[in-house]
């Protein structure tokens, strides 16, 4: 029989009542009501219509009863909590053989302030599954407690409904209405005459060794559908009865099993077409090459160098590559790198072309055209948008002839200026005339770098500085000199390769100054 105990704040027995009839009985839950009173959920044998019914008391305040009903089937069914609710009717939550889809459901009741029942639901699968707690939530609807054996990672999984006020899950298969029956009983209710005592109780400390779990969340409507990752694409889409047999292609959805049944992957996307999706492919691009090859649990992270192959991790995950050829060795593979020579230049723009016929792909190439100029330095300062000097939509690292002038850039003396005839008469210092800075004067090779040995001013014996080009002859009026003079720094680049250069030798770049360097200097960088 169901025993309730009234006892005051000392554990004195103000009253006890027990509740039943000539069979087994239980009270698994009883909470006191606004009015003073009590109300108890749990089960009986000797009352209902089936086995074993859902047993609700309302009692009064001195444990009389006031109204009491059973609710069930033909089968076992139990209510393991009660709570009033805020219109002063109740929620009870608990199992039902009787109802629903698998052995044993969820049953959850919404009861009146007399235990008529306003709406009931079942919740499962074809296993085992039970509440043990209900609440009403501050919306208005109920979270409920307890376990699962129909879904999940194991054999009995915790499980957590949200429902709302009228007990549904929005967007849910798993819930079904009742038909339950219910009884208004004649329980027997007597006094009982049980001896109480109290009791030496042996109590002792324990040390609970507390841990971190990485628990898994199964949203269980998405399982009771087919779903088993809830993303929408059912483990069994094509309805052969197999989950799996015929997974969806890339980017496929429809009539086709989810690629990735235990991974959440709405695009199912599927690089490699063997029929496991990126999200649960240990090797997305099929190249024999692990994702994650050294176990570190994050992919990429040590990335395989060329040749490698195990102990690694795939130095391009999404791009078949089984030689992992990583040219630059910057840890990307040469397969999805887009600078594969680390030249500044992307691939793209290089290309996949040989200009110079060295058998060197442009993108491993760092001197594309050959003309000896490495690629970066010809590109200018904006790779991206590299130099074009004749405007043919060729870039320079890549033209071989830059300036359109017939002359190969190899062989050319001046390579962003069109000079046909090369012409170097004035120095002959192997900077063609079009671009030299000091036609007249050895001022060092191609492309404005310093001789080591170049003249950087010529002085008239007599102190006077040259006023024109042609009026100087070194080997009569003018002495040579490696004046670095400008700035006062002596960098060690003389003044004719400086942007300005103090020819007076007076430590201030004047007008003096200037006129000697146009005069001196001609087209030089000023």
């Amino acid at each position: 029989d169901i025993w309730i105990l009234k006892l005051d704040s000392t554990g004195n027995v103000t009253w006890q009542k027990t509740y039943g009839g000539s069979a087994h009985d239980e009270a698994y839950f009883i909470q006191q009501t606004s009015d003073g009173g009590y109300i108890v959920a749990g089960y009986t044998s000797s009352f209902g219509a089936g086995i074993r019914d859902i047993w609700i008391l309302k009692l009064d305040s001195s444990g009389n009863v006031t109204w009491q009903k059973t609710y069930g089937g033909s089968e076992h069914d139990f209510a393991y909590f009660i709570q009033q609710t805020s219109d002063e009717g109740y929620i009870v939550a608990g199992s039902t053989y009787s109802f629903g889809a698998g052995i044993r459901d969820i049953w959850i009741l919404k009861l009146d302030s007399s235990g008529n029942v306003t709406c009931q639901k079942t919740y499962g699968g074809s296993n085992y599954d039970e509440a043990y707690s209900i609440h009403q939530t501050s919306d208005g609807g109920y979270i409920a407690a307890g376990y699962t054996s129909s879904f999940g990672a194991g054999s009995d999984d915790i499980w957590l409904l949200k429902l709302d006020s009228s007990g549904e899950i929005p967007d849910c298969d798993i819930i079904a209405d009742t038909s339950g029956s219910i009884f208004n009983t004649t329980a027997v209710v007597q006094d009982s005459g049980a001896v109480i005592s109290s009791s030496d109780a042996m109590i002792g400390d324990t040390s609970v060794l507390p841990q971190d779990s990485s628990a898994e969340l199964f949203p269980v409507c998405c399982y009771a559908v087919g779903d088993s990752d809830c993303d929408g694409i059912l483990d069994d889409g094509d309805s052969s009865g197999v989950p799996g047999d015929n997974p969806c292609p890339d980017g496929e959805t429809e009539n086709c099993d989810d690629n990735c049944i235990d991974m959440y992957n709405p695009n199912q996307e599927e690089l490699d077409g063997d029929g496991l999706g990126d999200v649960c492919d240990e090797d997305i691009d099929g190249d024999g090459i692990l994702n994650d090859g050294d176990n570190s649990g994050i992919p990429g992270d040590n990335p395989c160098t060329t040749g490698e192959s195990e102990d690694c991790d795939d130095n391009c995950l999404d791009t078949y590559n089984p030689d992992q050829e990583d040219n630059d060795q910057d840890g990307l593979g040469d397969a999805c790198d887009p600078d594969d020579d680390n030249d500044g230049i992307p691939d793209t723009i290089e290309g996949s072309d040989d200009p110079d016929g060295d058998s060197i792909p442009n993108w491993f190439d760092n001197d594309s055209d050959g003309d000896g100029i490495e690629d970066i330095e010809e590109a200018g300062s904006d790779p991206g948008n590299p130099a074009d000097t004749d405007g043919d939509e060729t870039p320079d690292y890549l033209d071989l002839d830059s300036d359109d002038d017939t002359i190969p850039d190899e062989f050319d003396n001046c390579r962003t200026v069109s000079n046909v005839n090369q012409s170097d008469e004035g120095d002959e210092d192997g900077i063609g005339d079009a671009c030299d800075n000091c036609p007249n004067h050895p001022n060092g090779p191609a492309r404005g770098t310093c001789r080591e040995f170049n003249y950087d001013s010529y002085i008239v014996s007599n102190g006077q500085y040259c006023t024109d080009n042609m009026d100087c002859d070194p080997g009569e009026y003018c002495e040579k000199s490696q004046a670095d003079n400008y700035p006062p720094d002596g960098n060690g680049i003389g003044d004719a390769c400086e942007c300005e250069a103090d020819f007076t030798c007076d430590g201030d770049v004047d007008a003096d100054d200037v006129t000697m360097f146009l005069a001196d200097f001609g087209r030089g960088r000023y």
